[in-house]
């Protein structure tokens, strides 16, 4: 699945990027809704839908299930976090992934910003 869930989309690839994300992060994390969302820059009431709908999902793609398992269990396999249960770690790696991402969300916006400039010279000239 080539998607970026953390671009604002309403295209069904990345709503279930989303849901697989939200899923792994609060049954693996016990991560609550809002800090979720925080991540994602969504409200808590998103995430809540988007694991409620989750069963339906499935059940018209059920390969969405098989790779959900194949990430979790990538995830658990393979990174350093997975072996570490202090919540105080996790509240740390979120705060670092909160401001990478208020980060990357600037930078987009400033390059939409320069893009929509160049475009507009393009067609001044």
């Amino acid at each position: 699945m080539q998607v970026n869930p953390l671009r604002k989309s309403r295209k069904s690839k990345a709503i279930e990027a989303r849901a697989i994300i939200y899923i792994l992060l609060r049954h693996n994390l016990n991560l609550t809704y809002k800090q979720i969302g925080k991540v994602f820059n969504k409200t808590h009431a998103t995430v809540l839908h988007s694991i409620k709908e989750w069963p339906y999902m499935v059940i018209y793609k059920p390969k969405l299930q098989t790779l959900k398992d194949q990430i979790e269990e990538y995830w658990k396999n393979n990174l350093e976090f997975a072996e570490i249960k202090d919540k105080k770690y996790y509240e740390y790696k979120i705060k670092i992934l909160e401001e990478e991402n208020n980060l990357l969300l600037l930078k987009t916006r400033l390059l939409e910003k320069e893009l929509t400039e160049l475009k507009a010279n393009q067609y001044c000239v």
